[in-house]
């Protein structure tokens, strides 16, 4: 069985809006606040909790794209880093970090 935290990825994969920034929707809060409730009643969790668990995913992930890119730069005295596991699945936020 897949944990919260991946099925609650694939919620907001599906809703573009949420994580694209060239989206015509992706600047309308009510929107936004309405789709992170609806995820949130997927999940038995208030509409602020879904946001601050995918806020969450989000920036871990935006922190571990810059380690990434940092290693592959410095050369043969890089140090391995732990995989983290919802790396890959939010590979889709690659365009849309800004860093990136």
């Amino acid at each position: 069985m897949e944990d919260l935290n991946e099925r609650l990825i694939e919620e907001v994969r599906k809703r573009e809006f949420l994580y694209n920034l060239s989206s015509k929707d992706y600047k309308d809060a009510r929107i936004k606040d309405n789709s992170l409730g609806a995820i949130g009643s997927i999940f038995q969790v208030e509409a602020a909790e879904a946001k601050k668990r995918w806020k969450n995913l989000r920036d871990t992930y935006s922190k571990k794209m810059k380690e990434t890119k940092r290693l592959s730069r410095s050369g043969a005295g890089a140090t391995k880093t732990e995989k983290w596991p919802y790396f890959a699945l939010l590979g889709f936020l690659t365009d849309d970090i800004a860093h990136c």
